[in-house]
């Protein structure tokens, strides 16, 4: 499914921590460029300011030929209908296949600026369409086939080209769509909804710990990493007190008044603080940085969410609450991670994924003492016979 040689993005990924070694002074310059010559990568893939020249320049490229081939057909008048929009996208598909099949581009930028201007060639066509057979006469919410749309054509450029932040996206649009779908066709919508994404997220979330295990993973190592860290922050929404109170009452026609409480308000608020505790515990626990981070993240979170219903101080006063209590949980993390206890540390680190970095280090290990040895006596230099760097008995 995915465009990219499988060998050259586990290559990649094994020359990148292999750098990572050679910068902190593990292996020298000779072992590098072995390294380097036995796992070769043929893609090209500049550095990031290149990139995003190159995804600039792609995007008037793409804008001078549209406009072009606009002027060519527009006696046809098809350039307001969508299925210009539709052959347009073609084009762009097309030349991505190309740039990426035949010339290796691979998060070069102009990959990039080609993918996203297909998908939303090919979205708004699909919005221009939907709007000609008035598919929202007969439903009351037409994002469900919107949402639903953009779901499916994320989910193919996630696996087609292994995006990081096209994953992002088909993530959101599949809770957007649920969400939609869920109150146009569920039981008891409003009240339901929370649990029913808690439940689907966490779903997520797990796929994405087991996904961490399979073969795929260095493949779609950046993806699944995104979809961990966007699964971890929207099941913590799904039950923020905050998020479901707006939000249903956003979807509902009833306006709640201030100060009026929600159905099972006492679960969301005990979600809303314990939630950020367990993320910080479990993560110490399993090593896990994302859910750490993300859990110091919605410890403020919660707390701005109690400000906003209850204003127990003024807001200056509970952030310098918040920072002093941020300040100090860190203080004693870092003195209690100083000795590097339980495979944690809190000592800078080249690789925040140490999970990554173990299961690569032993492949390159195994790899560069693998194979047949060096012949010594074929590696002197001319003239003698000592091995003495060229010196002769005539010297």
């Amino acid at each position: 499914m995915i465009i990219y040689n499988n060998e050259w993005l586990k290559n990649r990924k094994i020359q990148d921590q292999t750098m990572l070694a050679f910068n902190s002074g593990e292996i020298d310059a000779e072992e590098l460029k072995t390294i380097k010559a036995r796992y070769p990568v043929g893609f090209y893939t500049p550095n990031v300011f290149i990139r995003l020249g190159i995804f600039l320049l792609t995007l008037v490229i793409l804008s001078f030929s549209f406009g072009l081939i606009s002027l060519i057909s527009y006696d046809l008048k098809i350039v307001d209908s969508p299925y210009y929009l539709f052959f347009l996208a073609v084009l762009t598909y097309v030349a991505l296949e190309c740039i990426v099949s035949l010339k290796h581009h691979y998060q070069s930028g102009a990959d990039d600026a080609l993918m996203w201007t297909f998908a939303g060639l090919l979205l708004a066509a699909y919005i221009f369409m939907m709007d000609l057979i008035s598919l929202s006469a007969h439903f009351h919410h037409e994002e469900i086939f919107l949402f639903g749309f953009s779901f499916l054509l994320a989910g193919y450029l996630t696996l087609r080209f292994a995006d990081a932040l096209m994953a992002v996206t088909c993530i959101l649009a599949f809770a957007a769509f649920v969400c939609f779908a869920w109150m146009e066709i569920g039981i008891y919508p409003l009240q339901t909804l929370p649990f029913l994404m808690m439940a689907l997220t966490g779903t997520l979330l797990y796929s994405s710990y087991l996904l961490e295990k399979k073969k795929l993973y260095l493949l779609y190592s950046n993806c699944i990493s995104a979809v961990k860290m966007l699964s971890l922050l929207l099941l913590y929404a799904s039950g923020n007190y905050f998020v479901v109170r707006e939000l249903g009452a956003s979807f509902g026609a009833e306006v709640l008044k201030e100060g009026q409480g929600i159905p099972f308000g006492w679960f969301f608020w005990c979600w809303t603080f314990i939630s950020p505790l367990l993320y910080i515990s479990y993560g110490l626990k399993k090593k896990d940085v994302i859910l750490l981070r993300s859990g110091l993240i919605l410890v403020a979170v919660a707390a701005f969410t109690l400000k906003n219903y209850y204003h127990l101080m003024p807001t200056e006063h509970l952030l310098v609450l918040i920072g002093a209590g941020l300040i100090g949980i860190a203080w004693i993390a870092i003195r209690y991670l100083k000795d590097n206890k339980y495979g944690f540390t809190a000592a800078e680190i080249e690789d925040d994924d140490l999970l990554d970095k173990i299961q690569v280090e032993s492949l390159i290990v195994g790899e560069t003492f693998s194979g047949s040895q060096p012949d010594l006596q074929s590696q002197r230099m001319g003239g003698g016979t000592f091995g003495g760097g060229g010196a002769s008995s005539n010297f």
